[in-house]
């Protein structure tokens, strides 16, 4: 059976009488070309492919990790207060907070030790008497992972990013020649698979928010930062065709000096810590 050319092509689409191939216009087709209603529609091979469903309840969301909220099961006990050193118009707000949190919220307080014992704080007569409820901790040496609730920071954008790095990796984590120079071998494992092995000035592995940073520099593309994933850059490969790779947040990724490299590698965390890779660390 035929579709008549009397009826309009607008028409004849919305009682389905006729099927027109991606791409082109009805309003602007032949007239006189017509397709038989029995004959397979064409289907589109690639691309996306968007429908409207009936039942709305089948509708898939995915909540964006900006705007989850964390919660706790009971009341925090332990809280860290970071304070911008040296800033005098912080000094009696920081008093005041502290003696909120361990006289009226019974809370353990942490402080850095050189704001424990800062001159500012110790000439102000109300703070001998709270300062023995202080508790401090050794940076690098103790774990205060699973020690702090929440973290208060007192202070500018720079005092939030360094209480960031006391706990985790906030930008990238660079693996590099050093010194040598010669090129590194890195091997690239992705959940205990070897990947690929990179030939090169070294690696950069950085998360959404370090994707702006150091690894943007090195050709890598921007993740915004609601987007779970992690970049891994190549810096300067010895290759034509090593583009940078994401992979999702959740998997492991072990990075180890190849056993063919003829030198050894050095890693930085943030652009701190440097130390040396030699073969069989990963």
């Amino acid at each position: 059976m035929l579709c008549s050319n009397k009826i309009s092509a607008p028409l004849a689409l919305a009682q389905g009488f006729i099927s027109v191939p991606p791409g082109i216009c009805p309003l602007h087709s032949d007239p006189g070309r017509t397709r038989s209603l029995n004959a397979p529609s064409p289907i589109c091979q690639f691309g996306p492919c968007g429908r409207i469903m009936k039942n709305s309840a089948m509708v898939m969301t995915i909540q964006d990790p900006a705007s989850q909220r964390l919660t706790w099961n009971k009341p925090p006990l332990t809280v860290l207060v970071i304070k911008k050193v040296h800033d005098i118009s912080v000094i009696q707000p920081f008093i005041d907070l502290v003696k909120w949190l361990v006289y009226e919220k019974h809370m353990l307080v942490f402080v850095e030790a050189s704001v424990l014992d800062e001159n500012y704080l110790l000439l102000n007569p109300s703070y001998p008497s709270i300062k023995d409820k202080l508790c401090t901790f050794k940076e690098g040496r103790d774990d205060l992972t699973d020690k702090i609730d929440f973290i208060i920071c007192m202070g500018g954008d720079g005092t939030l990013l360094y209480a960031s790095s006391l706990f985790q990796v906030l930008n990238e984590v660079v693996v590099d020649r050093g010194p040598s120079p010669y090129l590194s071998n890195i091997d690239l494992y992705l959940d205990g698979k070897h990947v690929t092995t990179v030939q090169g000035d070294g690696l950069i592995v950085s998360t959404p928010t370090g994707s702006t940073a150091y690894a943007v520099a090195a050709g890598a593309s921007m993740i915004h930062p609601s987007v779970p994933a992690i970049m891994i850059t190549p810096i300067c490969p010895h290759s034509l065709s090593f583009r940078p790779i994401v992979v999702p947040a959740g998997v492991e990724l072990k990075i180890m000096v190849s056993p063919e490299s003829r030198n050894l590698a050095w890693v930085s965390f943030d652009g701190r810590k440097r130390q040396e890779l030699r073969h069989g660390d990963r």
